[in-house]
This record gives C-alpha cells, structure tokens and sequence, in this order.
C-alpha cells in the first residue's frame, strides 16, 4: 500500500506491478541521486537538456535550474503537478484563482497560470488563444521519469510565455524497462484515481502509453452569512478541490523507429469553483442549484490534444538536423456563477486549432579556445479561433444563446508567428564558459502586428567538475492572450490595444558540490524587472476595457537548494526569499507581492530503516513553512454587472 497525503483531503492507492525485465522499484535511478551516490567521478553530475536544447551539466547550465526525479516524486506523496512544483522549486508558490489551479514564480501571476511555459518532452502544452497550461490533475505524476524547471526569463530559445520559468516535463525512459503498472486510489471527498502506464522495447521500436483519471466531490467548508463578502451575503458553502461533474484526465503515448518519434497526448482538467468567478467575483454561491451543461457546472474545463511527429537527420556524427511537425487543438468551456442572489450566470467557450513546425541544426566542434557547439532554427505556429458561443442564465436556467456570428464572444479569426533563434556555446580555456543566445519573434495578430527580440548571455566560470559560478542576464515576453483582446465578456472585457508583457532577469548563482559529491548546495541571487504587466481592472466602467497594461514590477530574492544523501537516508532543503522593490500598479504593498509569501522553506527527509536489509522500503517526511501573506478583499457593490438576458440580434 502506498498512502498520500492531499490538502484538505487524503487518498489511499493500491498498486499492481508487472515487470517484464527488472524490477520497477529501483529501476529508474534518478539523475540527482545519480549524483549523490558513489560512483566514478565524470558520472557524478546530471544531465540536463532543457536550458540549452542540449544535454550538459547542471554546472554548465546558462540559467538555474531546479530537477525533480522519479524518486522525489515517490518521496513527497504529492497527488497533483501544482503541489510537486510549490514544493520543490524556490519562489514558487501557490496563487489559487475562482476556478483554475495556479502557481505564481517570483511573485508574477495571472488570473490563470499564463507566465510559465509548460512543455512535454519538449512539445508545448500552453494553449495559444488563452496561454494557460494550468498545473493540476490533468497531468499524470506516474509517466515522469524528471521535471527540469528553467528558473528566470527563457524567450531566447522558447519564445512566447516562457517569461518566468520553463518546465518540461520528461516521460519515462523506454530504453531502461519494459513493464505494466496499474494502481487504483481511492480516499475522502469522494477521490477517486486511476492509473496505467506499459513500456516495452523490441528492437528499434520503443512504446510507452499512459493513462490516468482523477475525480474528487471536494471538501464542502460552511461560510456563514456575516463572513460572505457578497452583495447579498447569505449562508452558503464553498467546495474546495472539486473535480466532480467531469474528472481531469492525460492519456498518451510516445513511440520511436530509429530517428522518428511520435508524441501523442489527450488532457482534460476541470476545477470546480469555490465561489462566484463572474461579475463581482469571489461571492458565495449555491452549486447544487444549478443545472449542468455539456456535462459540468460552475468551473472551468479544459480539453486539449497534441500530436508531434519528430525526426532527426544527422549529416555526420557533429551535425544533426532536427525537424518536429505539430497539431494540437483545444477546447475551453467556462461555466461562470455570476450574480449568485439571482441565480445568474454565464457559459463561455471557444475552440481553437494550431498547427506548426520547428526545424533546427546542432553542430559539436573543437576550437583552439576549447570545444563548442551552435545551433539555429526557425519555427512557424498558426492558430485559428474557429468556434465560440455563450450561454447566458437566470433563475439558474440558461434563458439565451448568442449565436450571431458578428456578436460572438470571442471572435473568430487566426494569428501566425514566425520565429527564428540562435545559440552559440563555448569554452574560454580551462575554466570559462559563455553561452549566447537570441530568439527573434513575429506576430500576425487577428488585429496589428506585434514583435519582440529576446537575447541571453551567461558567463560560467567552472574551476573544477565540483564548482560553478553563473552571471546570466535574459529577456522574455508572453503576448496579451487572444482572450484579452477580443473576448466581449462585459466582466472581462478585452482590448486589442494591449501590449506584451515584458521580463527582464538578472542572476547571480554558484553551485558546489561537498564531502565527496554527497552534498550539493545551489544558491541564488536575481533582480528581475517585469514591464507592461496585464491587470483586470476593476473600477473601468461598462463600456471600457477590464484588462490594461499596468506598469512596472521589480523584485529581489535568493534561493538555496541543499541535497544530502548518505547510504540509507536523503535530505532536500529549499529556502526562498522575495521582495518587491518598485511597484507601478501591481499588486503589492511595503514591499510585500499581494497572495505571496515572502519568505518559504521546503525539508524533506527520506530514511531507510532497514539498512543492509533492503533497499525499498522508505519512510518520507515533509515539513513545510509558507510566510505571512497580504490577501485583500476588492469587492464593490457599485461595480455590479448587468448581464442582459438575450444576446444578439
């Protein structure tokens, strides 16, 4: 029996294992306990991929770089990507919006999780009219062989979203195992979890598939009527992590033939809401009144699926090219409690298809400074906003349909990006390393045509195989989603007008290696600087935009990472710090990120009490420290919005 604990809520699993080869316990060792055990000298630093497109060491990494491993994972019992990621990386935390899991980097956050870029094995996973890849249950925990996380600015290789941080979630490695694992969890609140995951290899051929099912009713909390901070308050109840009415799911599969690869997933998420997310958001409101539509009610749903087909053509044993062709397709359906006294609310969805191509060279050569290597590529990604609608209801019964295509919700049309970038790593004798690089992005929007440069420049000064110390300065933006700029939600609604968002990094971080590789030490210092930051304002009047540019955002902190492993026990420590430092219309105040903490810290402990005995059985504890918080109340009862009850004409 594995046991894993949930927040309000718990879960029970049972696990059936069959192995085809090796035991599936031990067998995927992973790259940072690779790290921590004794073995010959040039293995004992991990590998990466993500900073560079590259494998590299950590200690060669342009950027920080934080590495979650199967057996972190394993360790830490966390049931959902959200809750790995708050827990593991430094300045990351959680920012729960109305209806949609969020994390904030670094203080910077949205609505929904629209600052980070989420990638599969590389692919993207951020849908392009609304930017968001929100990190909940509809990505499965079980496939992950690691998760290597970009800490700061990353737009100079990965372009548009990738304007705090980058994470790229790895599967599982076919060429280690070939096995089937089914595992069935069940728990309070009405949790529910399935799971499967096959991987075989014959030959050239390589298959892994996964599948994976969550559901929850959610924990029902009583709020009392002198505690609704509502129009009308009232006695009511708020249900927390509710995934009920459609459970979130991620079904997939990877298959390799020699130089082709093929990446396959389907997701759903879907977060019930905890109170009113339309109008004057954040009201009590009665859940079981309302009706279902298209199989949910009040809460925000998700569907998504990606195909990429990959192929590599390598010229000579230092020049590969590289060409990836992608689809993907999203559906989004949003169902809003808007006025909660009358039983008011709205059903807005679009759908959206993307299509595109990113074709690159890697070249490996040895220059008279040292060995070095470049790479370049360009990329090419349309997406059409092909269908949308919006549902109004009163008395909690939906009364009308917009359905006139002039007066869509969102509006239909398509924009184009074309890309090209750039890299150039190389040694500077023994002990320096540089790594340049720059991202050029164009964009054709429904309306207007926006662009943005984006370069890196890392100096890395590496003594031995056991130190480094990085200066890295990076620029990123993310574009104003589709759904900012044309939506005619009155309660969000968008503005063509708006500009990207713009993010500067700047950091300073050294990491070493002690007694004989079995501690590591990680720490960092940044100022970023974020511009032209997107804010929902709530005091615009009927006619007048909801989403602005606001103006500056600027912070400091630190981060430290510790990792100390001896034969029969493991110990990750983080600890963060930040602080805003000039604020021109962001939410912060005395220097203090409004629903951020400014202080946090992570230990976790992993102990074998068996010893010599076996090496698979493993007792984790996870303490955690989460700061002081400034989390104030915006509702005004003079900004009430009047939802008309027939659309169109």
């Amino acid at each position: 029996m594995r046991f894993a604990t949930l927040l309000p809520t718990s879960l029970l699993a049972l696990t059936h294992y069959v192995c085809f080869a090796q035991d599936t316990l031990g067998i995927y060792k992973s790259s940072v306990q690779e790290i921590l055990q004794n073995k010959p000298k040039e293995s004992l630093i991990a590998e990466v991929s993500t900073a560079s497109q590259q494998k590299e060491s950590i200690l060669d990494s342009p950027v920080p770089i934080t590495v979650i491993t199967t057996d972190m994972i394993k360790a830490c019992t966390c049931t959902n990507i959200k809750d790995l990621l708050t827990l593991y990386v430094p300045n990351m935390t959680a920012v729960e919006d109305q209806n949609e899991m969020n994390v904030a980097m670094r203080g910077v956050y949205a609505s929904s999780q629209q600052k980070i870029l989420f990638l599969l094995n590389g692919h993207r996973l951020n849908s392009r009219s609304y930017s968001a890849a929100n990190p909940d249950f509809s990505h499965s925990l079980d496939k992950i062989e690691r998760i290597e996380i970009l800490r700061g600015a990353a737009s100079s290789l990965y372009g548009n979203v990738a304007l705090v941080a980058v994470i790229n979630i790895i599967t599982k490695n076919t060429d280690k195992i070939s096995m089937a694992n089914a595992s069935i969890g069940i728990g309070n609140n009405g949790q529910q979890r399935y799971n499967l995951l096959f991987t075989n290899k014959i030959g050239n051929s390589k298959l892994m598939m996964w599948g994976n099912l969550y559901a929850a009713d959610g924990e029902r909390r009583n709020i009392k009527k002198e505690d609704d901070y509502a129009r009308v308050p009232q006695d009511g109840s708020a249900i927390l992590g509710g995934n009920k009415d459609k459970p979130s799911y991620d079904v997939g599969l990877n298959y390799a033939y020699k130089n082709l690869a093929v990446l396959v997933n389907l997701r759903n998420t879907h977060y019930v809401e905890p109170f009113s997310g339309g109008g004057i958001t954040g009201e009590v409101y009665n859940y079981d009144k309302y009706r279902s539509f298209f199989g949910i009610k009040p809460g925000f749903n998700e569907t998504s699926g990606q195909l990429r087909l990959n192929y590599d053509i390598p010229l000579n044993s230092h020049l590969v090219i590289n060409t990836q062709n992608y689809i993907d397709n999203t559906d989004i359906d949003a169902y809003i409690a808007s006025a909660p006294a009358t039983g008011g609310a709205s059903l807005v969805a679009w759908r959206e298809f993307d299509i595109g191509n990113i074709t690159q060279i890697a070249h490996n050569y040895n220059f008279f400074l040292g060995k070095g290597s470049w790479l370049a590529g360009v990329q090419t990604d349309y997406v059409n906003i092909y269908d949308s609608f919006w549902l109004l209801a009163n008395n909690f019964e939906f009364t009308s349909i917009n359905d006139n295509t002039k007066q869509r919700l969102l509006e239909i049309g398509s924009e184009t990006i074309f890309s090209g970038f750039g890299q150039v790593k190389q040694e500077l004798g023994k002990n320096w390393l540089v790594n340049i690089g720059m991202r050029y992005d164009f964009k054709r929007r429904h309306r207007g045509e926006v662009a943005a440069l984006s370069p890196r420049l890392a100096l890395i000064y590496k003594p031995s195989n056991t130190f480094s110390l990085k200066f890295s300065y990076a620029t990123s933006f993310v574009d104003a989603p589709y759904w900012y700029r044309y939506n005619r939600l009155p309660s969000f609604l968008g503005s063509s007008n708006l500009l990207p968002e713009e993010y500067k990094s700047f950091q300073i971080n050294p990491t070493v290696y002690l007694l004989s590789q079995n501690l590591v030490i990680n720490f960092n210092l940044f100022y970023n600087q974020l511009n032209n930051n997107i804010f929902r304002n709530l005091a615009a009047k009927d006619n007048e935009p909801r989403y602005n540019n606001a103006g500056t955002f600027n912070s400091v902190g630190a981060e430290t990472e510790i990792a100390w492993q001896q034969k029969n026990i493991r110990t990750h420590l983080n600890f963060s710090y930040q602080r805003a430092v000039a604020v021109e219309n962001y939410t912060a105040q005395d220097h203090r990120i409004f629903n951020v903490p400014n202080l946090s810290a992570n230990l976790m402990i992993d102990v074998n009490p068996l010893g010599k005995i076996s090496d698979k059985f493993w007792l984790s504890g996870t303490v955690r420290y989460i700061g002081q918080q400034l989390s104030p109340i915006a509702l005004k009862a003079d900004l009430l919005l009047v939802f008309p009850r027939k659309c169109g004409t």
